[in-house]
């Protein structure tokens, strides 16, 4: 159940990464934000931490690619984004980004989601990482690799 598990704590960071062409990103690097609060059940980035980073990637000009955030359940129905996950998605395609929402569960489940996640194709590599569906996949958090 969200919010129970043993002094799990949700975290939250954006990621940046590089523009191959013009429909192809590639995810690069995380960008690490403060949090004003955090628990079981959500985490609260800090107003300034949130402005700072978001204008340290406008300033170098990279992009802002996705927000990945974990959910304290287990399994598939853990990484279904809630009200508030909506709610800033829609903000930050209001505010021109085309970043991705991405949500882990601590089972390895990870979903991608957006306002129109139609508009993307979400590819996740790596030899512990199998596909569920088209915006679903399965992370082996058991690969010695990890």
């Amino acid at each position: 159940t969200r919010g129970q598990v043993n002094g799990f704590k949700e975290r939250f960071h954006y990621a940046t990464g590089l523009k191959l062409d013009e429909h192809t990103y590639v995810v690069t690097d995380i960008v690490p934000v403060r949090y004003s609060k955090q628990s079981p059940g959500g985490v609260l980035v800090d107003d300034g931490s949130n402005i700072s980073a978001l204008a340290n990637l406008d300033r170098i000009g990279l992009p802002l690619l996705a927000h990945f955030h974990s959910h304290p359940g287990f399994g598939r129905g853990a990484n279904r984004p809630s009200a508030v996950d909506r709610a800033f998605q829609e903000r930050l395609e209001r505010g021109g980004h085309v970043a991705v929402g991405f949500i882990f569960s601590r089972d390895g489940f990870l979903r991608a989601f957006a306002g129109d996640l139609d508009r993307f194709v979400v590819e996740v590599q790596g030899s512990n990482v199998k596909k569920v569906s088209d915006n679903e996949f399965k992370i082996d958090l058991d690969d010695p690799a990890l």
